[in-house]
């Protein structure tokens, strides 16, 4: 499998080896019993997580440490009284793989146009 980016390849390997490059963007996937539009800003605050995305019912909390995040989820539902009715742990996605390849050559492009 070939990343192009801008025309040019940025990668190219198997679809699990280009994952394992990027090992580091892995997932929890939690949903719960009730939703409110504060709960994306309070998953935020978890330690270990890096970044919140709301994904039709779920919430996706992007980390390179799921163990970690998965207690702090735990604590979380516990204290807001919500009760998670689906949880998942995820590796990267070829999304995820595409994206951050493309992102650390759009940063190098940055660079040298800065120069």
């Amino acid at each position: 499998m070939a990343i192009i980016h801008k025309g040019k390849i940025a990668a190219i390997d198997t679809p699990e080896r280009l994952k394992k490059t990027i090992q580091s963007v892995q997932s929890v996937e939690v949903a719960f019993d009730k939703t409110s539009p504060k709960i994306l800003k309070e998953l935020e605050n978890i330690p270990f997580v890096n970044q919140v995305h709301k994904e039709g019912d779920k919430f996706r909390l992007y980390t390179h440490d799921p163990a970690n995040v998965l207690s702090g989820l735990w604590e979380y539902a516990k204290t807001s009284n919500l009760k998670p009715i689906s949880l998942n742990t995820l590796g990267p996605s070829l999304e995820d793989v595409f994206v951050r390849l493309t992102e650390i050559d759009a940063k190098a492009d940055r660079r040298n146009y800065d120069e």
